[in-house]
């Protein structure tokens, strides 16, 4: 015969004493003093050098209402641009996803005015631009937008290639988007205003 333990027959009179529980150490007795004052001087120099830091903003912010900034590296040439020029070479593809990973895009020279503010590099080396040959949509910028041929003294032919590059003034395309050449990233400036 097996005996049944139900819900009425559980004893919930058995009461254990709280003095069983062993209480935490005081602060005191683990060495460490009721106050600190190494961690109040460390909290008082922070709060100093982000208040000079927010002076110093202040202070550039009146004395350059419009000034036009550029991440370390980038150059600004005029226009509202922010140019990188490559010191290494990578393909098509790996300058590509460089320029993404710095939150902007290879060159796209939709019109010849923003070729002049190109920054100066060495016009006998190939940079790979924002420009690629799409299986169904023929030429296209970074940003989807179409190759305007047209319009364009400065283009080379395309005719079998897929990716698009500078060389001197004027673009063109390669042969292999997986050669190794410089590459120029952009993106839009930093414009400082109060």
């Amino acid at each position: 015969m097996t005996e049944e333990i139900t819900y009425a027959d559980l004893e919930f009179n058995k009461c254990y004493a709280l003095e069983n529980i062993p209480k935490p150490a005081a602060p005191e007795e683990k060495g460490l003093p009721p106050s600190c004052p190494t961690w109040r001087l460390a909290a008082l120099t922070f709060l100093t050098l982000c208040l000079a830091l927010l002076v110093g903003l202040l202070i550039l912010g009146i004395m350059c209402p419009s000034c036009i900034l550029c991440p370390v590296n980038w150059q600004w040439m005029g226009g509202d641009t922010c140019f990188y020029i490559s010191m290494q070479k990578k393909s098509w593809e790996e300058s590509r996803q460089f320029c993404s990973l710095q939150n902007s895009t290879l060159l796209m020279l939709k019109d010849r005015e923003k070729l002049n503010h190109v920054p100066p590099r060495d016009k006998s080396q190939y940079y790979w631009i924002g420009l690629h040959k799409s299986e169904s949509a023929g030429w296209l910028w970074e940003d989807g937008s179409d190759l305007l041929t047209e319009k364009a003294d400065w283009i080379g032919s395309y005719q079998f290639y897929r990716c698009g590059y500078l060389h001197g003034l004027m673009i063109s395309n390669h042969d292999y988007c997986t050669m190794k050449h410089f590459w120029i990233c952009e993106k839009a400036v930093f414009k400082l205003s109060t």
